[in-house]
């Protein structure tokens, strides 16, 4: 039995899946362009990461730097005060012969 095809229907459903397939298409494209955006965005990420990782070997590198004249500095005034030492126990022992003779 062939049941006659409803020319109006068939136009209807034609219709409805050309839209359907359309949306389905504008989907993709719209999801391709969040996928686009999300890429773009997590390389800035990895961008910026590598940046401050840069930064911060830099900065460890001006510590230790820092440290290291700062422990120069620290022997050389304990040299510099060693020898006030030195040179103060000369002039008291100095004096104390000037006062004895």
């Amino acid at each position: 039995m062939n049941s006659p095809v409803d020319p109006v229907l068939l136009q209807l459903v034609q219709t409805e899946v050309k839209a359907l397939k359309d949306d389905v298409e504008n989907m993709s494209v719209e999801v391709e362009e969040e996928k686009t955006k999300v890429c773009d965005e997590l390389q800035n990420c990895v961008t910026a990461l590598e940046d401050m990782k840069q930064r911060v070997e830099t900065l460890e590198i001006s510590q230790q730097t820092l440290q290291h004249h700062t422990k120069q500095m620290e022997n050389r005034v304990d040299d510099i005060e060693n020898k006030v030492v030195d040179l103060t126990g000369n002039i008291e022992h100095e004096l104390v012969c000037l006062k004895g003779n």
